[in-house]
């Protein structure tokens, strides 16, 4: 499976569970929704940072800036996810600081997919192809880690 394909089909998946916290009205279903966000994104984060980005780093300084203002996205993001954790989905705050992550989000996977994605397809095709098994495993042990953990 391709690494590109992984993280879309990842951006897909927090798109849909935004959506749903967006609609929902049930404050205990919306605060497991929070949780799946939080560890979605953060597992996702994770992976970027450890494979994707780094191999995008070895293209140049055009990479380069657009791994930093990626890495910048994440933290923004990452900040908002901190914020949000110390709410309660029955807060007025909560739903600004929803609307505030979706909206950074947005930003963060149109700039992946528009510059990122292209240049490693241009760059690198073949570590593409390999490279997504990796990064589903290093996904799917990050969640491992936080299962049981409370996320606030």
């Amino acid at each position: 499976m391709n690494v590109l394909d992984v993280l879309h089909h990842d951006h897909l998946e927090v798109a849909k569970l935004l959506d749903k916290a967006a609609e929902e009205t049930d404050h205990a279903r919306l605060a497991k929704l929070f949780q799946s966000i939080r560890q979605n994104f953060e597992a996702h984060a994770h992976a970027e940072e450890a494979l994707f980005y780094p191999q995008l780093q070895r293209i140049g300084s055009k990479a380069a800036d657009a791994v930093a203002k990626a890495i910048a996205q994440h933290g923004e993001a990452i900040i908002i996810l901190i914020e949000m954790a110390k709410l309660t989905p029955g807060e007025h705050q909560f739903a600004s600081k929803l609307k505030a992550f979706t909206h950074a989000v947005q930003t963060h996977v149109k700039h992946e997919e528009t510059v990122m994605f292209p240049l490693m397809r241009e760059h690198f095709p073949q570590e593409a192809e390999s490279m997504g098994p990796e990064t589903k495993r290093q996904e799917k042990a990050f969640k491992a880690e936080g299962d049981g953990k409370d996320l606030r």
